[in-house]
């Protein structure tokens, strides 16, 4: 069972394995994690709603799963807007 403490620190991008960036390049989705590594994912599930979107990533070389969740005031208006739109022609 993770801590509060643990899950504060990989959210906030105090451990390795924190999500720092994601990139997508049109084709391609890349994870940025905690500016040491990238790592190359495929993105077989999504939840979109109107104030949130729960991304689970699988990574390419190990299969692990990666998830980002993502509130509507965390992006622009207009970012959350792109993303939404590119999430709904992925899927």
């Amino acid at each position: 069972m993770f801590s509060l403490v643990h899950c504060f620190k990989l959210h906030v991008g105090l451990l390795p394995q924190s999500i720092i960036a994601c990139v997508y390049d049109g084709e391609t989705w890349f994870l940025d994690l905690n500016k040491t590594q990238e790592i190359q994912v495929t993105l077989p599930q999504a939840f979109i709603s109107r104030y949130l979107i729960i991304l689970n990533f699988r990574e390419v070389c190990s299969k692990k799963w990666r998830h980002l969740v993502l509130c509507r005031d965390a992006l622009s208006s207009t970012q959350f807007r792109q993303l939404t739109i590119t999430l709904h022609r992925q899927f």
